[in-house]
């Protein structure tokens, strides 16, 4: 029974994880789109868990992620364990 409420909660987590990594990752195609409402929203979605300095953020296309480089590992790392655990 515990090992069936591991791979479940491994993957709730994992699709947790990427809908994170993929709003992280948003803000640029959102800009170059023309939405600039969203790409605020998004912003400010992430506001609380992250200090979103320039400089220490990646860009794309000349707009910042949603997230600063260390915040993106930690979504990615989570997403990528999930994975893991999952299958092994």
């Amino acid at each position: 029974m515990g090992e069936g409420l591991i791979r479940w909660f491994s993957g709730g987590l994992g699709i947790y994880a990427l809908a994170l990594l993929l709003l992280a990752l948003s803000p640029p195609a959102l800009a170059k789109l023309h939405c600039y409402d969203l790409f605020d929203a998004v912003m400010a979605l992430f506001v609380g868990n992250c200090h979103q300095q320039t400089i220490r953020s990646f860009w794309l296309a000349g707009y910042p992620l949603a997230v600063c480089c260390r915040c993106l590992g930690i979504y990615a790392g989570v997403f990528q364990l999930s994975i893991f655990k999952r299958f092994y």
